[in-house]
């Protein structure tokens, strides 16, 4: 299947699953658009969501990308997130396919829930790093973003989100 015959966000997922999970430093990383990711077959999760926001919103489906991370003053050692939920038919779904370890579109009753639900994970798979103390954990932040820039360096995609995005928690 192309990119282009994908119908549902379930064969999107199962088309996704083409896409090998990009480890490059962020140093050197620059974001894909939604083309160069599905033809090179590789993106981290920033990558991974412009390529989603770009199918969700070719079938007009309402959704919506967030940003979750850690502000720290200090070397920050924690995993950050980029993910789309998207609504259908009042319900609300989490997209995920670069997190392997939640892999899958996960139904919600909100977008609410569906954000505090990755947040409450996001802690453990973090936890697991590097245990968390309570003054980490209150540095936590989910923000809603919208499309960045291709090829972004990865300080500007981060101050796309921390300048223009919307804290939702």
């Amino acid at each position: 299947m192309t990119y282009n015959e994908i119908k549902t966000p379930g064969e999107l997922l199962l088309y996704m699953d083409s896409i090998e999970y990009d480890e490059t430093d962020v140093i050197d990383w620059k974001l894909n658009s939604s083309i160069l990711t599905s033809k090179e077959k590789k993106g981290n999760c920033f990558d991974q969501v412009e390529l989603e926001r770009d199918w969700f919103l070719k079938h007009d489906y309402e959704f919506k990308t967030f940003f979750i991370w850690f502000s720290l003053d200090v070397e920050n050692p924690y995993l950050m997130h980029s993910y789309l939920v998207y609504k259908k038919d009042d319900k609300y779904y989490y997209f995920e396919h670069a997190d392997s370890l939640h892999k899958g579109i996960h139904e919600f009753s909100s977008y609410l829930e569906a954000v505090e639900y990755q947040m409450k994970e996001h802690l453990k798979l973090n936890n697991r790093i590097s245990p968390l103390k309570q003054e980490v954990i209150e540095r936590l932040y989910v923000y809603e973003f919208g499309k960045p820039v291709d090829n972004a360096s990865f300080d500007e995609y981060l101050d796309n989100i921390l300048d223009n995005g919307i804290l939702w928690i």
